[in-house]
């Protein structure tokens, strides 16, 4: 009996159907460790997050993204005046959305970071009173919206205004267009 002897053609389509045909190899990929206390810093997904903040930041920094800001007036809903500062990337879309308000004797900022798709994965807050008060809030979004991680800080006396027992997550701005829209422009 002679060999099969394949040209080119046939040596590729069968090359393929035992492509086709092998069986799919095993996912060798472990689900990522879970975010402790410990691990927190250096863990992967917190590291993902901070990488793409410190691009946004360096983006802001070069210039290559507009900013744009406003001031939102108070009403009953909102008691005081807001500033709200925007940063566009190129195509448009709000890479980093900050609001500002505060009295004569107490501040908060609440500054989000989104990605390119324009999902929330970072928020600080920070708020300070005259008495010396501060606290801090670093919120660590998944790509699905998922908050993983919460990291809060305080030192001073204290201040009732500024330190509730959670951070109030009705603050967050998941959709930067939505809240941009809302009512109270003072232009």
């Amino acid at each position: 009996m002679k060999p099969l002897r394949c040209g080119p053609r046939l040596l590729a389509a069968c090359l393929l159907c035992e492509l086709v045909a092998a069986p799919a190899a095993p996912a060798t990929t472990k689900p990522p460790s879970p975010i402790t206390e410990k691990n927190w810093r250096s863990h992967p997904s917190i590291r993902a997050i901070r990488s793409l903040v410190e691009k946004n930041e360096s983006a802001i920094d070069g210039h290559t993204w507009h900013r744009e800001g406003r001031k939102v007036c108070s009403s009953e809903e909102r008691p005081f005046g807001i500033d709200v500062t925007v940063v566009r990337d190129q195509r448009g879309g709000i890479r980093k959305y900050v609001k500002v308000s505060g009295t004569d004797d107490s501040a908060y900022t609440l500054e989000h970071q989104y990605d390119d798709r324009g999902r929330l994965r970072f928020a600080l807050a920070t708020a300070g009173a005259v008495n010396k008060s501060y606290e801090t809030y670093r919120l660590y979004f998944a790509e699905d919206g998922r908050e993983i991680w919460r990291d809060v800080s305080s030192s001073g006396p204290g201040y009732t205004f500024m330190r509730p027992p959670e951070f109030p997550d009705a603050m967050l701005v998941r959709d930067p267009v939505k809240d941009l829209a809302a009512p109270g422009s003072c232009e």
